[in-house]
């Protein structure tokens, strides 16, 4: 899945405008056969030439946690010619994407004006989110520094934190799982909180 689109957000009128792409789920080994590796190389063909000044990707890297596809995955990103910051899915291993991808998984980059926010809520074992406490605690942190750089936010996960309404319903950070307390955080910080951007959703 990738996303070239154009999006008007009025919060953000004061900024310089950038551009970057969003790329989520592809899912490298899915079947055991290569349709999915050479959709990627593909894409990453297309958003080399592509506006764009760096590229998001949000997760599900590879399919299953196959270990081989890693390299694979790393290997054709090189051909991107620009950064890309990922975040796993619930198909990513932690301890892989740590080893092939990066580490350490929540991070946070600064790009013309605003603060973007990665971070894993993705478990191997549900195709539902978890927020732990302390990646609030941890977010928190990152969002005050960020209101004291007076830049603006915008926050990526895998899986959606949505409040399950039609017609955003499926797989969701239940309220349980860490999605009241997400949303406290972002409610202190809501004037630079730009939009929140999740993958996940692929039918």
């Amino acid at each position: 899945l990738v996303y070239l689109g154009t999006r008007h957000l009025p919060a953000a009128d004061k900024l310089e405008e950038f551009s970057f792409v969003i790329v989520s789920d592809t899912h490298l080994g899915r079947n055991d056969n290569e349709a999915a590796e050479k959709q990627w190389k593909q894409a990453v063909a297309e958003i080399a030439t592509a506006p764009g000044e760096f590229v998001l990707h949000l997760g599900d890297v590879v399919d299953s946690a196959r270990e081989a596809q890693y390299p694979i995955y790393a290997e054709t990103r090189k051909a991107l010619k620009k950064p890309i910051y990922e975040i796993p899915g619930n198909h990513d291993a932690p301890e892989l994407f740590e080893k092939h991808v990066r580490t350490p998984i929540d991070t946070v980059f600064d790009h013309g004006g605003v603060r973007f926010v990665l971070f894993n809520n993705a478990h191997r074992d549900s195709h539902n989110g978890f927020i732990t406490g302390k990646q609030i605690e941890w977010l928190e942190v990152k969002c005050r520094e960020a209101a004291d750089k007076d830049l603006k936010l915008v926050v990526c996960c895998h899986v959606p934190a949505h409040k399950n309404t039609n017609p955003d319903r499926g797989w969701y950070v239940m309220p349980a799982d860490g999605q009241t307390d997400f949303y406290k955080v972002l409610d202190k910080f809501a004037e630079r909180v730009l939009v929140c951007l999740h993958g996940h959703f692929h039918n």
